[in-house]
């Protein structure tokens, strides 16, 4: 399902799929705790699909932790979760009940565009121009969700 939480654009998406998850991770070799790099490689395996930065809330937890992943006909594509984690706290082999609130989405031109602007830094997440964002859709996500939750960012 997707569902558009506020006129900030951001996107619940609470279906997931685990086995174009596992297709494109096992195609791009995907590395765990690498999320933003395996989404933006992993775009190009895809049709029509959109790099997403945003936070997933998994399994009813109370962290929402700052991830990166793939959307693609409205579906959750995530390579990196899938990954069995070795001592990693979250393991999401079971995406089904993970809750993905996308606050930034560029399609595969626009991924191209930056990263050739930005060779020497392409790592969305990490740039001013979107951090405000990602700062004020925390408070949004907080009132979706109806309870408190513990932001994480990514490494």
């Amino acid at each position: 399902m997707e569902r558009m939480v506020n006129k900030m654009e951001i996107v619940k998406y609470e279906d997931v799929s685990y086995d174009l998850s596992i297709e494109i991770a096992n195609k791009i070799n995907a590395r765990r705790g690498n999320c933003f790099y395996n989404a933006s490689i992993g775009l190009s395996a895809v049709n029509d699909g959109k790099y997403i930065i945003g936070y997933v809330i998994c399994h009813g937890d109370n962290v929402a932790v700052e991830h990166g992943w793939i959307v693609a006909d409205g579906v959750v594509i995530d390579p990196t979760s899938i990954i069995p984690p070795a001592d990693y706290p979250y393991n999401f082999s079971d995406l089904s009940d993970s809750v993905y609130y996308a606050v930034l989405q560029f399609n595969d031109a626009e991924m191209m565009q930056h990263i050739i602007k930005n060779k020497d830094n392409p790592s969305f997440q990490k740039m001013k121009e979107y951090s405000h964002k990602m700062i004020e859709a925390q408070q949004i996500i907080q009132n979706d969700i109806g309870r408190n939750i513990n932001f994480l960012e990514s490494e």
